[in-house]
């Protein structure tokens, strides 16, 4: 019986050492965003731009009748070295109004105090993703 257990706990360390595993080859080519991050001060002035931008949706109640001239809605906001610009702000709130997705979650998904993830693509574009 004894034996039995033996053979069975390393079965398990070598499941969950293979999990594991696979766990790190998933995770090649991304990178947490941190203070020594080439694009820390990038993506901190994206969140930055983000919250300004659904707060100004938290501070005004959805619509329940969206107009054309909600779909042309352009803002800018101004901050402290850079720009940001929302688009059609009242529709995206309205949308996730309706998908009962709240300000406040939609904010966290985006601007929470973790870092962000850099995903490096191999595609022909070389194109980086920030993911949260």
């Amino acid at each position: 019986m004894a034996k039995g257990r033996a053979a069975g706990a390393s079965r398990e360390t070598r499941r969950g050492r293979w999990w594991h595993l696979r766990q790190r080859w998933r995770m090649l080519g991304v990178f947490e965003i941190n203070q020594e991050h080439e694009f820390y001060t990038l993506t901190t002035k994206i969140k930055e731009g983000i919250q300004t931008s659904i707060q100004t949706t938290i501070d005004t109640p959805v619509q329940d009748t969206l107009t054309t001239e909600h779909f042309k809605a352009e803002e800018t906001h101004t901050h402290e070295g850079f720009e940001m610009q929302t688009f059609a702000a009242p529709v995206f709130a309205k949308l996730r109004h309706s998908l009962d997705i709240s300000e406040e979650e939609y904010m966290n998904s985006l601007c929470s105090a973790d870092y962000y993830l850099q995903f490096v693509s191999n595609s022909k574009s070389k194109a980086d993703f920030f993911v949260t």
